[in-house]
């Protein structure tokens, strides 16, 4: 099994854990304070708090705690927007990919909570964004072979 991210396997969480909820929440949470340390004081990557609010809320539904799992996923979510714009084109790229993923869950825990016509939306965000970063994708590959064609025939 692969660790979810350094700071996860830091912490002792496996990608798939399996633990009772109580120790799955506690790791979870550790990964939440190490991450705020990790930004706040070190200036690492702001994304590292969009992971960490994003690994807890999925553990929460997991569990079926869906209010605690909305309140993290929209944490994430808030904290994902924040994130983007500093990035670079290509990052920006995987940033809305993860953003799809959170606005899934989100979806899912606002279904379970039975607030449908929300769920619906986050949904349909969801499907947008990973339908833009498909063809965004495409785009990308393209302009990367032109480039290497182009370096060919100039060689």
């Amino acid at each position: 099994k692969m660790w979810s991210s350094s700071l996860a396997g830091i912490v002792g969480i496996k990608e798939e854990d399996t633990g009772d909820f109580q120790t799955t929440i506690s790791l979870r949470m550790k990964e939440l304070a190490y991450s705020k340390i990790l930004v706040l004081t070190y200036e690492k990557s702001f994304f590292r708090l969009v992971q960490a609010h994003f690994h807890i809320g999925k553990e929460y539904f997991r569990f079926k705690c869906y209010d605690q799992a909305l309140f993290h996923l929209e944490s994430s979510l808030n904290k994902n927007v924040k994130a983007g714009p500093r990035q670079e084109v290509y990052i920006d790229l995987a940033n809305k990919f993860y953003h799809s993923f959170i606005l899934s869950y989100h979806g899912e825990t606002l279904q379970a909570l039975k607030k449908f016509k929300d769920a619906e939306g986050q949904l349909q965000k969801a499907l947008n964004l990973q339908e833009e970063y498909e063809e965004n994708s495409k785009q990308v590959v393209n302009n990367v072979r032109t480039l290497t064609m182009y370096a060919l025939v100039r060689s």
